[in-house]
């Protein structure tokens, strides 16, 4: 027997149809049924606080174990603001904001390295291919000023 029970907000979202109206979903359709698809999406991008701070959501419970006492149920978010565009983006990567929340935890003072989340390898290798661009580009500006500074043997007098 079916139940229909809704256990999160993206259950919720999922039978509002919220999720099929975003381009950047496969299942996306406009009101005739056609697919609105567009691919993935740069933005909006979530940023996470510099220093990994966290709202709780729900404290939780303590409870008395035969260990002592127990914690449980407890829910906390790490705070984060959301960039709609490149420029909002650039903004809040300045301020010192992450783009993961692995990122984020590891510059919280104190953390142990051992309990921060593994940051998948499509991450990564973005983080990489950026980087790779970026070094490329400050080499081509760099060849580029040296192509037009005169020669050691044109300074000598000697060509």
């Amino acid at each position: 027997m079916a139940q229909n029970r809704l256990h999160t907000v993206f259950h919720a979202m999922d039978a509002k149809g919220i999720f099929d109206q975003n381009p950047a979903n496969v299942s996306a359709k406009n009101s005739d049924g056609n697919s609105i698809y567009a691919g993935p999406q740069q933005y909006p991008k979530m940023y996470y606080h510099p220093l990994g701070d966290e709202n709780v959501i729900n404290p939780g419970e303590w409870v008395d174990s035969i260990r002592g006492p127990v914690l449980l149920g407890e829910q906390k978010e790490i705070v984060s603001k959301v960039a709609g565009t490149a420029e909002e983006a650039a903004e809040l990567e300045a301020a010192g904001w992450w783009d993961h929340p692995a990122k984020s935890l590891a510059a919280r003072p104190g953390m142990d390295p051992k309990k921060v989340p593994q940051i998948s390898s499509d991450s990564r290798i973005k983080d990489l291919e950026a980087k790779i661009a970026a070094l490329e580009a400050e080499k081509a500006r760099a060849t580029v000023v040296r192509s037009a500074e005169p020669s050691p043997l044109a300074k000598l007098g000697k060509q």
